[in-house]
């Protein structure tokens, strides 16, 4: 096996009457799935837990879903109202594959073992790409205060 798509994370609309949400990117485990509910009208996103709001449900042959036991509530024509379905994978960065030492070349743990850290890339990728960045040019950090003094704030640049 390869891992022949790069993926972000897939965003569906909520309608009110489906539970089932394809996925469409390989994984490793039902624990590599990650799942938010994106409120519209609060602009909040909830990481949602499996299996208590969701479940991993199919099979490699018929596809995988994330399956919720409540549909989320449909998104209005204008998006100000409703729920978006956010899912993505998130492999944990572990090396799951022992090599033993053997006569032969060991070509299909090794193929695994590639493609499960080209997975873990992905996942990185993913959580970079929706991060606030410095650009490469500028040396100094940026740190955003803790909970309390940021209450009740906006983010604003003044440089």
């Amino acid at each position: 096996m390869s891992v022949t798509t790069i993926h972000d994370a897939v965003v569906s609309d909520g309608d009110g009457a489906t539970v089932d949400f394809d996925i469409t990117y390989t994984f490793d485990t039902a624990s590599d799935i990650r799942v938010a509910l994106l409120d519209l009208e609060t602009g909040l996103e909830t990481e949602q837990a499996n299996p208590a709001d969701f479940t991993i449900t199919g099979s490699a042959a018929a596809g995988w879903k994330v399956t919720f036991g409540t549909a989320p509530t449909q998104v209005n024509g204008g998006e100000t109202a409703g729920q978006k379905v956010v899912h993505w994978r998130d492999t944990p960065g572990k090396q799951a594959q022992s090599l033993q030492d053997l006569l032969k070349f060991p070509a299909l743990p090794i193929s695994n073992m590639g493609d499960y850290l080209a997975r873990s890339v992905q996942a990185v990728d993913v959580l970079a790409k929706r991060s606030l960045r410095v650009p490469l040019t500028e040396t100094t950090g940026l740190t955003v205060p803790n909970i309390a003094t940021r209450k009740g704030t906006a983010l604003a640049f003044d440089a």
